[in-house]
């Protein structure tokens, strides 16, 4: 029993390197989750794993922060993104971390901005 043996890679899930590009290296297996992730060469020679969006593909340039332009695996505030967008990896409190919408294959959708708050509508239809 027991299992098999699993190493833990740690994920990135605040992207606090802002304005600094990187590229996906590998695509790879996760055992302690059901989303895969990504491997990501930073510029500066830093490497970090982060949770694999749809459609983002080996040696695509990825940027977080403000002011990065709208692509697949661009971390961006929600503030920047425009309304019917679907995002994933979202943090409830700025700079947390990503808490809601990290499993595979799950989305959420916003709806509506007012003020500092932004309403999204989750997986669970909520």
């Amino acid at each position: 029993g027991g299992g098999h043996k699993r190493q833990y890679r740690l994920i990135d899930f605040q992207r606090k390197k802002y304005s600094v590009p990187a590229t996906v290296a590998s695509i790879e297996y996760d055992p302690n989750r059901n989303a895969r992730i990504s491997l990501l060469h930073y510029i500066d020679g830093e490497k970090r794993y982060i949770l694999h969006p749809n459609n983002l593909n080996v040696g695509d340039i990825i940027v977080s922060g403000s002011g990065s332009p709208l692509h697949i695996g661009n971390s961006l505030p929600l503030s920047e993104i425009p309304l019917g967008t679907s995002v994933h990896n979202i943090e409830l409190i700025p700079n947390r971390g990503g808490q809601i919408v990290r499993a595979a294959g799950t989305s959420a959708k916003i709806l509506a901005k007012e003020g500092n708050y932004v309403t999204l509508r989750l997986p669970s239809k909520e």
